[in-house]
């Protein structure tokens, strides 16, 4: 599996201390509305080494949607160099996503 699951417990090293670009994807056991967690893979391993994709569960963990302002599932966020750089509400297709994490 290349996403990771991030909780309180591993978000500062997998998100906030990462050298490369970071999908984060915010979603819920409750929202089907999102893109497939087996594209999100795909797409992670397609960009291995250069850009990471990991899930936040809205549900699990709500501090971190909070700390993000995420209000509606799904979300996804780019995070680079210290902040978040681009945000999707709503559904994404591969493309995009792929053309997000590497402009």
């Amino acid at each position: 599996m290349s996403t990771v699951i991030v909780t309180q417990d591993n978000i500062s090293s997998e998100v906030f201390l990462s050298s490369i670009p970071v999908l984060i994807d915010f979603w819920s056991s409750y929202n089907q509305e999102k893109i497939s967690a087996a594209s999100l893979e795909e797409i992670s391993e397609e960009l291995k080494g250069t850009a990471k994709i990991v899930r936040i569960n809205v549900n699990d963990e709500p501090d971190i949607a909070y700390r993000f302002k995420v209000h509606r599932v799904p979300t996804m966020l780019v995070y680079r160099g210290g902040a978040v750089t681009d945000t999707i509400v709503g559904n994404a297709d591969k493309g995009t996503i792929k053309w997000l994490l590497t402009n």
